[in-house]
């Protein structure tokens, strides 16, 4: 994969010691999927991917829970 500035952007996000969740936007089609799958990849030992447009019912589920240990 091409380093990207914004990989890098992801590096410094994750060593940061807030636990503050991360949004990435951006124009369509421009890599934004595979660039949290590589990072995801790299970082940590497990990635889920939650698809609201492709899962809508997902959209209930994320929305019913109250804190991460749900």
């Amino acid at each position: 994969m091409l380093k990207r500035r914004a990989y890098e952007q992801l590096t410094q996000w994750k060593q940061h010691t807030t636990q503050q969740g991360l949004l990435v936007t951006g124009a369509r089609q421009v890599g934004k999927t595979t660039l949290i799958g590589q990072f995801g990849n790299d970082h940590y030992e497990q990635l889920a991917e939650l698809n609201f447009i492709e899962t809508p019912s997902a959209v209930e589920v994320v929305s019913a829970v109250r804190d991460t240990a749900r």
